[in-house]
């Protein structure tokens, strides 16, 4: 079987939260915005990037983030999953630290 990866490291800040909310079996979570600027290395050289991403977490880590100054640059980690409905993709954050 060969490996799989589905990992993202991101660095930027929280600039929309909406309220935590429960799923269905009590799991908390909260649906955010993460908002990354930079510079970026590709074959034509040096790119200028902004992007705004869809982006959740659950449990005791969306407890923490809901608590999160807007704002506030920190680096992310986590894996895309599908958004609900089945529309784009979401960045499900199972790790952050704010810079």
């Amino acid at each position: 079987m060969q490996a799989t990866f589905n990992e993202l490291r991101l660095s930027g800040c929280i600039t929309e939260r909406k309220n935590l909310r429960f799923t269905p079996a009590g799991l908390p979570v909260v649906d955010m915005v993460i908002e990354h600027s930079g510079t970026m290395q590709a074959a034509e050289g040096s790119r200028q990037i902004s992007l705004r991403i869809a982006a959740k977490a659950l449990g005791t880590l969306a407890e923490r983030m809901q608590n999160v100054e807007l704002g506030k640059e920190a680096l992310f980690e986590g894996f895309l999953t599908p958004a609900r409905q089945g529309k784009g993709l979401v960045f499900e954050i199972i790790r952050f630290e704010l810079k």
